[in-house]
């Protein structure tokens, strides 16, 4: 018995999914490709992102260019923007005049709110100078809120830094703390086409006060003190909620106003869950999850893990896992679900390699593209699947057989796509035959390196890279 899976030729445009502009993503030394299962290191050894991490993918998840925010008066370390080929932007390496790579959450990269199309690709990188500017050097007018405009049609297609240095909310004089230095933002309105009625509001700190202002087509207005704060801006991804250290604030996300509604014990930073709906946080050496959906949550929270040592840091990542790590050089444990309540978030320790490379400060990113209500989970083809499917042969003339004992031929879709993530060809697991065995034909393709990707239903995808030589 055997299943025969033929691949039509049906050329298909790839899917958009929302988190595919962010996922790709630099932190630290690395370039972490997310549409992989297990992730892809791209690179281990770029230009440490230190504490402003910033990255920005097209809408199929490849990488356009990413930004460590720009130099520092106090330092000779390297600051700029460079294209995914690892090499500066044109203007790149000139960033003296708009961020610093020492500003803590102090970077983040937005499309143009006009819209981003064929004819049309600019992106504007919002950036904090860090507090040590606003005392030295020749970035002292400068310190606050400023943005770059980066055009990735310029160049020849290259990408180049065609505007900087221009200040939006200046520094406020009167001392400075790190505390003050995070941006983040919060997209206004649920059209998720990037037309142009997108908008964002900007959270930032002028001295020791929090304020929002709003970013859209028309430019930066609608200034705002709101209210003394400090720390690390996280956004709930469904936009609900937004958390500085202790403190949970209830966002609006069309006004941008904000309510206190709770206060945790401690003053950690803590993590949403994909659907915004947990709230993971370190407690006493203890990893609790908060489910919100449930009532009294505030005095209910779920013992997920507890921490013989240090509390280590968490962070959501685009394939809507939280990550945690307790060095620089790999992550130490993963929450494989935590859009689901209790045990079922499924806690793993993991010792995923990062090859040589180094994490630092999480990379900004805008909470709204890391949203998703699925479960999150890998219930079927789980991480450990990819290495129970075998194609043989490979490489091959086009012609292989697939086996693996996994399948769910009610479930699964089938693609080949490209190195760049373009989707070639799709087609149905049907007419099952024999279980545990595809056969694929793709005798029509061009010799050179492809991917097959098997999808299920509330699943992430599984990849297998596949060699043509005729």
């Amino acid at each position: 018995m055997r299943i025969s899976v033929f691949i039509v030729s049906l050329l298909i445009t790839a899917q958009c999914f929302t988190q595919n502009e962010v996922s790709t993503i630099y932190w630290g030394t690395c370039i972490l490709d997310f549409r992989f299962s297990p992730f892809q290191v791209l690179s281990s050894n770029a230009v440490s992102s230190r504490e402003s991490g910033a990255s920005i993918c097209d809408s199929a998840g490849n990488l356009l260019f990413y930004s460590n925010g720009g130099t520092s008066p106090t330092s000779n370390y390297t600051g700029g923007a460079w294209g995914a080929n690892g090499q500066f932007l044109q203007n790149g390496q000139n960033l003296e005049h708009l961020g610093c790579f020492s500003t803590q959450q102090g970077a983040i990269i937005l499309p143009d709110p006009a819209g981003i199309s064929a004819t049309s690709k600019k992106y504007y990188l919002l950036t904090k100078d860090c507090i040590e500017a606003a005392f030295t050097g020749p970035q002292s007018d400068h310190s606050g809120l400023s943005y770059g405009i980066i055009d990735m049609l310029a160049n020849g297609g290259n990408g180049a830094v065609i505007s900087q240095n221009n200040v939006v909310v200046p520094y406020l004089n009167g001392g400075g703390s790190t505390d003050w230095e995070p941006l983040n933002v919060v997209l206004d309105t649920d059209d998720e086409q990037k037309s142009g009625a997108l908008g964002y509001w900007v959270y930032s700190y002028q001295g020791d006060s929090l304020y929002k202002i709003h970013f859209g087509v028309n430019g930066f207005d609608s200034f705002q003190t709101l209210f003394q704060e400090g720390g690390r801006i996280i956004v709930a991804p469904d936009r609900t909620h937004l958390m500085i250290k202790s403190r949970l604030y209830e966002l609006d996300a069309p006004t941008g106003n904000l309510v206190l509604v709770h206060t945790f014990p401690t003053t950690n930073d803590g993590v949403f869950s994909s659907d915004g709906r947990k709230i993971y946080r370190a407690e006493n050496n203890k990893l609790m999850q908060y489910n919100m959906d449930q009532a009294n949550w505030q005095n209910t929270p779920y013992e997920v893990a507890s921490f013989s040592q240090t509390a280590p840091q968490f962070f959501l990542v685009p394939s809507g896992r939280i990550f945690l790590w307790n060095s620089n050089s790999a992550f130490s444990a993963q929450i494989m679900c935590p859009n689901t309540f209790g045990p079922n978030c499924n806690y793993t320790a993991s010792n995923l390699s990062l090859q040589g490379g180094s994490l630092t400060t999480p990379p900004n990113i805008p909470a709204h593209y890391l949203y998703n209500a699925g479960s999150g989970c890998l219930l079927g083809l789980d991480e450990q699947a990819a290495e129970k499917i075998s194609l043989v042969p490979n490489p091959s003339t086009g012609s292989f057989k697939v086996y693996c004992d996994q399948l769910d031929q009610s479930q699964l879709t089938i693609r080949i796509t490209d190195l760049t993530g373009r989707v070639i060809r799709t087609d149905k697991a049907t007419n099952l035959e024999v279980e545990g065995q595809l056969e694929i034909h793709a005798e029509d393709l061009p010799n050179g390196e492809y991917f097959l990707e098997f999808v299920q239903k509330d699943q992430e995808p599984v990849m297998k890279r596949f060699v043509i030589r005729q």
